[in-house]
């Protein structure tokens, strides 16, 4: 079958991409305002760019009109965030981070999260998450103008990785064990998780130059 994406609406794309580009990741984004009010929401669309310096992505919707996200603006104050990992614990409270509450609400109180102090970066992260990423902006691409889903890129480098403890061993995070969960559908309506269950190895097939 074949679908054109210009004979689908807006509706229809975002539905068609989630189903299809699968599993993707998922972190509670956690900024602060230039209020000091701490921020708090969940992405999926969200990568890895580079190991060395470290650096990651994600892109921020607008809403209707074209407004921009609390994350967004916030982001644009303070030029920094931190991306926290989402295990099974706490996939309802991140789930639920996502309603538009008033730029003035901290989403950690209405959903009941903890915020931390940060070792280098303004923005707390999230006391329940297994893997917290201190990131500083690198920089902030914004894609398409209206009328199209205008949507900002926003690219931060790794400045401090946190790791509960009992999940790190050996230089590596225990995915099992930590209960991590990802994105692998859903609709405008709503998304569809996963559990990081079971992994399976393949070693390179050409020798290792890094």
């Amino acid at each position: 079958m074949k679908i054109d994406p210009a004979d689908l609406d807006v509706g229809g794309n975002f539905d068609l991409q989630h189903q299809c580009i699968v599993p993707r990741p998922v972190f509670l984004v956690s900024t602060v305002s230039e209020m000091g009010v701490f921020n708090l929401a969940p992405f999926s669309y969200f990568a890895s760019i580079t190991f060395y310096p470290p650096t990651l992505c994600f892109s921020v919707m607008r809403r209707e009109g074209g407004v921009k996200m609390d994350t967004l603006r916030n982001i644009e104050f303070s030029r920094d965030f931190v991306a926290n990992s989402v295990h099974e614990a706490i996939a309802k409270p991140a789930h639920q981070s996502s309603a538009a509450y008033p730029p003035d609400v901290s989403e950690f109180v209405e959903v009941g999260l903890t915020p931390v102090k940060s070792e280098k970066v303004k923005a707390p992260r999230v006391g329940e998450s297994v893997v917290s990423l201190e990131c500083k902006v690198v920089n902030i691409v914004e894609l398409y103008e209206l009328p199209q889903a205008v949507a900002s890129l926003v690219i931060g480098e790794i400045v401090m990785y946190h790791v509960k403890e009992e999940y790190y061993f050996n230089g590596n995070v225990d995915l099992t064990k930590a209960g991590l969960i990802g994105v692998v559908g859903g609709d405008i309506q709503g998304a569809v998780y996963c559990r990081i269950g079971d992994a399976f190895r393949y070693q390179r097939p050409y020798r290792n130059v890094f």
